[in-house]
């Protein structure tokens, strides 16, 4: 016979707890089914009897303490913040950068490459150091960079990746 699934909770004492499982455990019956009842348990939270060794109560001391909840009325009223609209507001305006003069190279103006350097390449390395190799130590114009950018693309391509 399967045993029954029992929760106790809130016991004040482990061997009330055992009794009352053992107690429940044999009042209820399973005939052979695989429902698995679920029984639980709340009782109030029990006080010791007895106060421990060096502990003088007085005489008048209930047994049990009333759990007493305060009402709104017996609560300070909350206190208030400043509103952040009151604070001053910090300047937020952003200094002005110094223009800098716009340098622009012709297309047709050659000029000298010591190295290309392309970034982010993980697959095709040895093609792509292939093209860009024909670009390094000389004289280049603009346009041909913009021909090494379109050939690298092209690899790309070609080879199912873009």
């Amino acid at each position: 016979m399967p045993t029954p699934l029992l929760f106790i909770r809130r016991f004040s004492n482990a061997n009330k707890a055992e009794t009352m499982y053992h107690t429940l455990k044999s009042i209820i019956v399973i005939s052979g089914s695989s429902i698995i009842p679920i029984v639980s348990l709340t009782m109030g939270a029990v006080a010791q009897s007895t106060p421990p060794p060096g502990v003088n109560l007085p005489p008048t001391t209930p047994e049990r303490i009333e759990e007493t909840i305060p009402t709104p009325s017996d609560l300070p009223p909350p206190v208030r913040e400043e509103s952040p609209a009151s604070q001053p507001q910090p300047n937020l305006e952003i200094p002005s950068s110094p223009q800098l003069p716009e340098v622009t190279i012709p297309p047709s103006v050659p000029f000298f490459v010591t190295e290309v350097e392309v970034l982010g390449n993980t697959v095709l390395q040895e093609e792509i150091a292939d093209k860009k190799n024909q670009y390094e130590n000389r004289e280049v114009r603009f346009e041909e960079l913009l021909q090494l950018r379109s050939a690298i693309t092209e690899l790309y391509i070609k080879n199912g990746y873009i």
